[in-house]
């Protein structure tokens, strides 16, 4: 819906606003769908961490400049805040937006190795009766959870320094 030359600004709940709305939007989301691929420059995704006199900003990396994922676990309401740049008139998604780390595995033609659903596959092609009751059981919350820790490590809370840089100014 932008002219080429048009500016896209965003502002959208990113974390710990349960029923405030369906989605709650990664960082991720915006570098894919504002890519150079779709014709658009990303200037900025900046994050605000609502705190009383205190407020936090910080501006998230983009997952394919620091190769893994943009978590964020705290305890506060968190906003996005997105601005792009339409720079050419090419067709939006002649490619549909990936995440990053799942990209990168299939442009070497291998699977994911992180969590529970990159096993679906071989689960149910399992011979053996005991194959089939531990997919039963893998299918739980908790195993999922269990699975993703062991492969993936512990989740950390808060604003990692590599995938979040802190500022004090909106200005450049």
């Amino acid at each position: 819906m932008l002219d080429v030359g048009g500016h896209f600004f965003s502002h959208t709940m990113a974390n710990n606003f349960m029923g405030h709305g369906f989605y709650q939007f990664s960082p991720e989301l915006f570098y894919r769908v504002f890519s150079p691929e779709n014709g658009f420059r990303m200037h900025r995704v900046v994050v605000f961490e609502q705190r009383v006199g205190r407020p936090r900003w910080y501006e998230a990396a983009d997952p394919n400049d620091i190769n893994e994922r943009v978590e964020l676990i705290n305890g506060r309401p968190t906003y996005l805040f997105v601005h792009a740049e339409r720079i050419a008139d090419v067709p939006l998604f002649a490619a549909a937006p990936q995440q990053a780390d799942y990209a990168a595995h299939w442009s070497q033609n291998a699977k994911p190795h992180y969590g529970s659903r990159a096993c679906a596959g071989a689960c149910i092609a399992g011979p053996r009766r005991t194959m089939i009751s531990f997919c039963a059981i893998r299918r739980r919350p908790l195993y999922d959870l269990a699975l993703s820790m062991l492969v993936r490590g512990l989740p950390k809370r808060g604003f990692r320094r590599r995938q979040f840089t802190p500022f004090r100014s909106l200005r450049r």
